[in-house]
């Protein structure tokens, strides 16, 4: 059984009721799985396969493919929840891929927020946990905080960097990175994010926070229903694929990439789909644009 096979067959175990599409004529090896729920769809799939052996060393192919993946998508949100599945990421992160999908598709265990205790943690216990539940793991931070269950179960992490600091003619800015949020397989911490985030905002009080959504599976909407403002979009980063794992093309030289790709038969670039920036302002720090004088 091929990658698309794997993820086909994960995604119908999960939701009854699919039916699946070959979206972009141009790729046919794309699948699109529609989950249905209830006489509705609930949430969209495309499936992504390597690119073609043929293709595998192509940088400009797989930038081609990356602005149709996004514009499908882009287009799917406006209805119903999408997400992308990559080969790569299928095999390197199965575990919480599949705890992934089961998310979208409300396939989890509900708890109130509300219920909840958020407190400090220490930052290996933020790693530990990051480490196993989060896409991209652990990452460096200053700021740990873990939601704790009404049985004092930790349930999800956030973690927030040091702070920034930008000299502006109102004062200085202290501006912070929100890094990470990850909650228990199968668990939804309903006001989850919320009740961290405003953990954080109490003991530190900053200026300015920002974060990222990856493009991949999410437009970041939930961000801004929690009063974050999207400010930019970053590009999709190209990469070379070895054992199913990225290394960033901008990291090698043009002759690494191609003894790489000639030396692995399985190894091939892509283009993920980039991430959007979204920013909390807490304190007004931008000055109106001047007034156009008369000439």
């Amino acid at each position: 059984m091929n990658f698309s096979e794997e993820a086909i067959e994960y995604i119908c175990s999960a939701c009854k009721d699919t039916w699946i599409t070959r979206p972009l004529p141009d790729f046919p090896e794309y699948s699109l799985v529609s989950c249905v729920m209830e006489g509705k769809t609930v949430c969209r799939f495309l499936i992504i396969p390597r690119p073609p052996q043929e293709e595998r060393a192509d940088l400009f192919a797989a930038q081609i493919r990356a602005d149709a993946i996004q514009s499908l998508t882009g287009y799917l949100r406006r209805e119903t929840g999408a997400a992308a599945i990559y080969e790569d990421r299928w095999y390197r992160e199965n575990e919480i891929i599949r705890t992934r999908i089961a998310a979208h598709l409300h396939r989890h265990e509900k708890v109130m927020a509300r219920k909840c205790t958020v407190e400090r943690i220490t930052k290996p216990q933020a790693d530990d946990f990051l480490d196993r539940y989060h896409s991209y793991g652990s990452s460096q931070c200053k700021y740990c905080y873990g939601t704790f269950s009404p049985e004092g179960r930790l349930i999800a992490v956030s973690t927030f960097s040091g702070a920034r600091r930008w000299q502006k003619p109102e004062g200085t800015i202290s501006s912070y990175e929100w890094i990470r949020y990850a909650s228990l397989p199968g668990t939804r911490i309903a006001g989850g994010m919320g009740k961290s985030l405003n953990a954080f905002i109490e003991e530190v009080n900053p200026d300015d926070i920002m974060s990222y959504a990856d493009l991949e599976w999410s437009d970041g909407k939930t961000y801004e229903t929690l009063g974050f403002r999207p400010e930019s979009v970053t590009p999709s980063q190209s990469f070379i694929v070895r054992e199913n794992k990225r290394e960033p093309l901008k990291r090698l030289s043009d002759e690494i990439v191609k003894k790489a790709i000639e030396e692995n038969p399985d190894a091939y670039i892509i283009c993920n789909l980039g991430s959007a920036k979204f920013r909390l302002k807490r304190k007004v720090w931008q000055s109106p644009l001047p007034t156009a004088q008369p000439k």
